[in-house]
């Protein structure tokens, strides 16, 4: 949904509410009405000279500026929205074109005051206008007629000196009619107020010579003053109360009863929802830019702090009490955003210690290390434990497609509980009535499709700009492709197409529902556990089976096909190892260490992102077709069905080595530094070597293999043989 779209749906939703709560402001004056003179007919310019029409006029032009009409020059609204003037019959022509060079400028002016009356006259444009609003009028009224008089003063009756002294003048009514109008046709709210009069074209004007940028200022300096009570009655109470028009960044729905949050996502997607999610939704247009450019998200993160209250006090009658520190007495802006980011700190903490009530937490994520990262070889057992189990259920007809009960997890349970049940019971503390934190699924969805759950509770759930470098020595946050290894999933969070699964293929780990659960593992994360355990298992099945077919059908095999399947078998060992005991286990050691130190939940989530986020990148574990973890996908199918015997050796043979090949080319690229670690680790290329020279060397049996020549040594030692020659060729001499 693009931007103007979303903003549209807001703002017609917030017309709604205040019409449902029937909340209005108490109109202030009255709408600017136009001038009429009866008697208008009576003054005639021809009865002055040439000389005494222009001082006619320059005393009419100032008072249509101070909004005293008289007959000789007034604005009238035609038919169309543009305002014209009448004057009164009789003035030259020459003195004519004298008066259009000051046409625009009236307009200008009463245009101030045709959108300053409406704005102060409208019951619905929110606190924030009306303050506005208000501290223009008081410019209008009363700096204004000061700064005309002497303007006027200055100009002595010249028309020509009139028209140069007032074009700072004339700069201030332009930027002023179009700023009201602005606001006022837009429905301008709350923060969009303070981000538009805060725009460069006001700031780029000069203060010492136009009055705007020092009214405009004083008008946001006003107007983020509610902001400051909104926010810290959000801080410390949960609630916007005092937010009766709906103009806050943060609203609150449990009054209106005409709609709830769900309704501003437009994602399609049914969430489940914690009371606080039905009841409060974050509108991002209403931020005022001053938050944005001189503080980091503040606002969000007051929403994130609620929020987590919400979870900490959710089961239980205790309330959750942050020590109270003014928000509206501060200083400036940065202690106010040092008080949120305390604030957040805090809750953080509580809710981790909360967390660690339930969970023991150490003993979870060392339980993860053993289940993905550890190299030990439980995952061979249990790929074999897999196999004999959809041997035990599959139909007579031995499809890998088709089983019994195929949504049926609870075989698939009691073999992971025969390995890890009393590990996940000490991990719950012991608690009977809390379910297992980890356990076996079914999905339906590709290894490398990026499939999130439609849990959707936990999106812009922490402040996902948390500085990570005091956590794992890492510059880059932001999700960029790096050198040093940051990189995002361009498919990341969304549904992709189910696709036909052997049973077994679809075997994954699923994590605990538990909302306290959610906050320390969220749903992104968790699918990055699963992917990761879903590829240790595919690569470990892929070798039990090919292993199986070298044992069972070794009498038959040809001496090219026992070298093809050594080849498919160093291959899976060499990937296995440099995926799980070389990239995954230097990242995950980085995580070990810093997760001591981690007083909150929000540097957790941020340090598993990272190392997710790393591990991906090295090893090229994305979405993308033409990515390597697309390539690998494409292997293990060839191997799977080549043990399974679906496929004949000529074939696979064919099919291994050209996309052997082509993730080789990849990955051995010179210009793909991320990659560059798998470059010998899987591939057995150094990095002394050119690519070209490997390529040279035959890797099919069929095509007469022979030795693979080290070709580093072979380089090292010609440069030894060539120093020994010219050293002996010395002596000679």
């Amino acid at each position: 949904m693009d931007s103007s779209k979303e903003v549209s749906v807001w703002r017609f939703r917030r017309v709604k509410i205040l019409e449902t709560l029937n909340e209005k402001l108490i109109p202030i004056g009255r709408v600017f009405e136009f001038p009429t003179f009866e008697n208008a007919e009576g003054l005639s310019y021809s009865d002055y000279s040439p000389e005494g029409q222009r001082d006619v006029l320059f005393d009419a032009i100032k008072r249509n500026i101070l909004g005293d009409y008289t007959p000789a020059l007034y604005p009238y609204e035609p038919s169309q929205k543009k305002i014209k003037f009448k004057i009164a019959s009789g003035l030259t022509s020459e003195n004519k074109v004298i008066l259009q060079k000051f046409v625009n400028l009236l307009r200008y002016v009463v245009q101030v005051r045709i959108y300053l009356s409406k704005i102060l006259t409208n019951t619905t444009c929110g606190v924030v206008a009306r303050t506005v609003a208000e501290i223009i009028r008081d410019y209008v009224t009363i700096t204004l007629p000061t700064t005309v008089e002497a303007i006027f003063n200055d100009s002595d009756g010249n028309l020509v000196k009139l028209e140069s002294n007032l074009q700072h003048f004339t700069s201030d009514m332009t930027v002023l009619s179009k700023s009201l109008y602005t606001i006022f046709s837009e429905r301008y709210v709350g923060g969009e107020i303070i981000t538009y009069l805060d725009r460069p074209e006001v700031q780029q004007m000069p203060a010492n010579y136009c009055a705007v940028p020092v009214l405009f200022n004083q008008c946001i300096r006003e107007a983020i003053k509610h902001y400051d009570n909104f926010l810290e009655e959000w801080l410390y109470t949960g609630m916007v109360t005092t937010d009766r028009q709906h103009e806050f960044v943060i609203w609150d729905l449990s009054r209106s009863k005409c709609m709830k949050a769900s309704i501003f996502d437009d994602c399609g997607i049914d969430k489940p929802e914690i009371p606080f999610d039905s009841r409060f939704v974050f509108i991002k247009d209403l931020v005022p830019s001053i938050w944005k450019n001189n503080v980091d998200k503040m606002a969000q993160t007051a929403f994130r702090v609620r929020r987590l209250i919400s979870v900490l006090t959710h089961d239980t009658q205790v309330p959750f009490t942050l020590e109270f520190h003014s928000i509206v007495d501060a200083e400036n802006m940065a202690t106010q955003n040092a008080i949120v980011r305390n604030a957040y700190e805090t809750t953080g903490a509580a809710l981790l210690q909360k967390i660690n009530s339930v969970i023991n937490i150490q003993e979870f994520f060392k339980f993860l290390y053993e289940l993905i990262f550890d190299p030990c070889t439980w995952m061979n057992s249990f790929a074999a434990d897999l196999e004999d189990y959809r041997h035990a259920v599959l139909n007579t007809s031995d499809d890998p497609y088709r089983i019994a009960n195929n949504d049926d997890t609870t075989g698939l349970n009691s073999i992971f509980n025969d390995y890890f049940g009393e590990r996940l019971r000490s991990i719950v503390n012991g608690k009977d009535n809390v379910p297992d934190v980890v356990d076996m699924r079914l999905y339906n969805h590709n290894l490398f499709s990026k499939n999130v759950l439609n849990d959707l509770r936990l999106v812009d759930m922490l402040n996902y700009d948390y500085d990570l470098s005091d956590l794992v020595n890492e510059e880059h946050g932001d999700g960029q492709p790096s050198e040093n290894g940051l990189s995002s999933d361009a498919d990341y969070g969304t549904q992709l197409p189910k696709d036909d699964l052997p049973f077994v293929e679809k075997v994954g780990i699923g994590f605990t529902d538990m909302l306290l659960f959610q906050f320390l593992v969220t749903p992104e994360i968790q699918e990055d556990y699963n992917r990761l355990f879903r590829l240790r298992l595919a690569l470990a099945r892929a070798e039990l089976l090919i292993q199986r077919k070298r044992t069972t059908d070794i009498k038959s095999l040809s001496n090219p096909e026992q070298l093809f399947i050594s080849s498919i078998l160093s291959f899976l060992r060499r990937v296995s190892m440099s995926v799980f005991g070389h990239q995954a286990a230097s990242q995950w050691e980085l995580f070990a260490d810093a997760l001591p130190k981690l007083r909150s939940v929000t540097p957790i989530v941020h340090a598993q992102r990272l190392m997710h986020r790393n591990i991906n990148t090295q090893c090229g574990l994305f979405s993308d077709k033409k990515s390597i973890s697309a390539m690998l996908t494409e292997i293990l199918d060839i191997v799977n069905n080549y043990a399974l015997n679906e496929l004949c050796f000529d074939d696979a043979a064919d099919r291994f080595y050209e996309v052997y090949e082509e993730m080789r080319k990849i990955v051995c690229d010179s210009d793909n530094k991320m990659l560059k670690n798998m470059t010998y680790s899987i591939f057995r290329v150094s990095v002394v070597v050119p690519l070209s020279k490997i390529e040279k060397v035959s890797l099919d049996p069929r095509k007469g293999l022979a030795p693979q020549p080290n070709l580093a040594r072979g380089a090292a030692m010609r440069r030894s043989v060539s120093v020994v020659a010219l050293q002996s060729g010395a002596g000679r001499k």
